[in-house]
């Protein structure tokens, strides 16, 4: 009886329509001085259902994200930013504007979709990776 109980508890909280399973930051300095220094958030992100990312914003950031990539990670097609995700699991990349404050802060990425006509907020604390310095 007692596996019976924990394995419905597993089965029921396993259930996520939309899940990030990791979200990482790097800085990429550019190799020419001409260049600009960005920050670059990366991750994957599984759905059960089909989704619709509506906007996209990080801790720390006041302006939303407005400019994303989707790859779904299935066939490695790249995907429109307002085009309706089925289920699978894709990667996400979007860059923004490097702030000393926000180099090594511990930054959260909230996703604001839509499933099934409802609104849903997902997010979920970045990881520091290697930065990265262009030539």
């Amino acid at each position: 009886m007692k596996y019976i109980k924990y394995l419905l508890i597993t089965l029921f909280f396993s259930c996520k329509t939309i899940e990030i399973t990791e979200i990482k930051k790097q800085i990429v300095t550019p190799g020419l001085p001409s260049g600009v220094i960005v920050l670059k958030y990366s991750g994957k992100f599984t759905t059960t259902e089909n989704t619709l990312i509506k906007s996209i914003s990080v801790s720390g950031i006041s302006k939303p994200i407005s400019t994303f990539t989707i790859t779904n990670l299935t066939d490695g097609l790249l995907l429109q930013q307002n085009e309706i995700l089925k289920k699978g699991e894709y990667y996400i990349e979007f860059k923004t504007d490097w702030k000393k404050e926000l180099e090594n802060s511990i930054d959260t990425v909230k996703f604001i979709t839509e499933i099934n006509g409802k609104e849903k907020t997902i997010s979920k604390v970045t990881t520091k990776n290697k930065d990265i310095l262009m030539k």
